[in-house]
């Protein structure tokens, strides 16, 4: 994810969870710096080729900076513990969770050096710059701890149902397009991605499938209805190419792949496997479906 992301929403949860004082602009200011400082933090060690500053069993040493910097602005060595716990959990929610809803994180490294991800924003999400500059906005300019009270844990509410919204999406997309191409399974991969906003400037999908045989792409709106055709291919003879036509006929299950108008192969899904078809009639036939 890009670094404002991490920027804002470190800012805003640093006024929900540090310091609540709010009768000078040191204390209304230092949850703001120490939490931005704490939301970028992991990305310092990513830049000399170092994971570990991602790794949730390193959060703890990530937001030690952080911790240093609110000290000082404090002057007060009693509120490190304080500090030091409120800004761990400030590195895991404005910048883990942000990188595992966008484009992955090596959460468990370096016993395991995989990624994990469950993709529902994109890299400057419009929604969470928003909402966590107004959360910003109101701690920074609110002299009054009860105006603050009332809208801050609103609006960060707000962000939370936006993110589960997207969550619940994302699932009714992976359900719909599993029913959608059932003929081609089995899979061994079924993706779903933030692909482009619509008109509120929300996330809409694209969607993946691949098999041994198969490579399907395809669009979907807000709420995971997949839209429009989708593109699928076939690796053949020819290797990939472009499936224009499946069907049925008298119980068996053909395809067309046509790579050029004048270049088109025909199969034929025969016990568990698909054969070229070199009869002409059936290879006339199927090809006349497409005129």
């Amino acid at each position: 994810m890009d670094i404002l992301p991490h920027i804002f929403t470190g800012a805003a949860c640093g006024s929900l969870i540090l310091n609540r004082r709010y009768d000078s602009k040191k204390f209304r200011t230092m949850p703001l710096l120490c939490g931005a400082l704490a939301g970028i933090s992991p990305d310092l060690t990513k830049q000399f080729g170092d994971l570990f500053g991602h790794s949730i069993f390193f959060s703890s040493i990530v937001a030690i900076p952080a911790t240093v910097m609110g000290i000082i602005i404090l002057k007060e060595t009693k509120a490190f513990f304080r500090l030091w716990v409120g800004l761990t959990l400030i590195v895991i929610i404005a910048h883990l969770l942000l990188d595992y809803l966008q484009n992955g994180v090596a959460l468990l490294y370096p016993f395991i050096t995989d990624e994990y991800s469950f993709p529902i924003v994109l890299a400057n999400d419009y929604y969470i710059i928003g909402m966590s500059l107004l959360a910003i906005s109101v701690r920074l300019f609110s002299g009054k701890s009860t105006l603050f009270a009332k809208t801050v844990p609103g609006i960060m509410s707000l962000a939370a149902i936006y993110l589960i919204s997207l969550s619940v999406f994302r699932i009714q997309l992976i359900d719909n397009i599993n029913e959608k191409f059932a003929a081609y399974e089995p899979y061994t991969l079924v993706e779903a991605y933030p692909d482009g906003l619509n008109r509120l400037r929300m996330p809409q999908w694209g969607y993946m499938i691949r098999n041994e045989r198969f490579f399907i792409k395809g669009q979907a709106s807000t709420a995971g209805r997949p839209k429009g055709d989708s593109n699928i291919q076939f690796v053949g003879a020819n290797g990939l190419t472009e499936v224009v036509l499946d069907t049925t006929i008298h119980g068996r299950r053909y395809i067309v792949c046509e790579q050029e108008a004048e270049d088109s192969q025909v199969y034929m899904y025969n016990n568990g496997e698909w054969e070229l078809v070199h009869d002409a009639e059936v290879q006339s036939d199927l090809l006349a479906l497409l005129r």
